[in-house]
């Protein structure tokens, strides 16, 4: 069960409107790739709950970074990883194909069953795909948000998995998820925080600015050589500055199956 707080209802009608955004969007879709509705309702109190199918693995967050052996994190073998990816890329291919967009995708809004299924969850920041690039309303301000807020989302998104699009507060469409699956990507492969200001040595001052001033240099997360190469190649697409020269969600799933025997 997912329970909204009492206290952000009280605080803020705009996590209401958030939160009856996803309870709508999972009552209308079903994909063996996205998190399964079972039904809502209201406690007592007139706090709303929704219901969704136990999803014993966690996080993929707390999959990729949170399973310790020995004081040792352990690795996942490029099967499994591979698999992880493509049930996201498939999931957010289903999600696409029906004119909707996540803008919020990350490890921690994808869930893990048992068996070690990737589910795309968290449908809140879902939003409808128009034929016009949609315009973002600034998720925050140059002189406002530290360093200390990479992994909270605020507004729309999560500022380490933002696209330039959006982090300029430009139009964006759905190629904005791609680039956020091409930050997860990395993540999988890594097993580790997508920081690309800390890979640049940024300590200090404020998200928005820094990583603007990064990815227009044309800074990315570093790859490393033993990865596969269909892996890497992929991500650099997901990164390209030109939202239109981003792969669709279906293209990624082909190039992620033809990848698997490179395991």
């Amino acid at each position: 069960m997912k329970v909204l707080r009492r206290s952000m209802l009280e605080m803020d009608e705009s996590v209401v409107a958030e939160f009856e955004r996803e309870i709508g969007f999972m009552q209308r879709t079903r994909h063996t790739n996205l998190v399964r509705f079972f039904g809502a309702g209201r406690q007592d109190d007139g706090t709303p709950f929704l219901v969704e199918e136990v999803m014993s693995g966690g996080t993929l967050k707390g999959l990729l970074r949170g399973g310790r052996q020995h004081g040792m994190q352990r690795p996942l073998d490029w099967l499994t990883k591979t698999s992880l990816a493509a049930d996201v890329a498939r999931g957010m291919a289903y999600m696409h194909g029906l004119g909707h967009i996540h803008r919020d995708l990350k490890s921690a809004n994808v869930l893990v069953t048992g068996t070690t299924q990737a589910k795309v969850a968290d449908f809140g920041s879902v939003g409808l795909l128009l034929t016009e690039r949609q315009r973002l309303r600034p998720a925050f301000q140059a002189s406002g948000s530290s360093l200390a807020d990479l992994g909270q989302t605020q507004g729309v998104g999560t500022p380490l998995y933002m696209s330039l699009e959006m982090l300029r507060h430009a139009g964006y469409d759905e190629s904005t998820d791609v680039w956020s699956f091409g930050v997860l990507l990395w993540e999988i492969a890594a097993q580790a925080s997508p920081d690309l200001l800390e890979q640049q040595g940024y300590t200090i001052g404020p998200v928005y600015s820094a990583l603007v001033h990064c990815l227009e240099d044309g800074h990315r997360l570093q790859t490393k050589a033993e990865w596969p190469d269909a892996w890497r190649s992929l991500m650099a697409r997901c990164w390209h500055q030109e939202p239109g020269s981003r792969p669709a969600f279906a293209a990624i799933v082909q190039a992620l199956d033809s990848s698997s025997p490179l395991a």
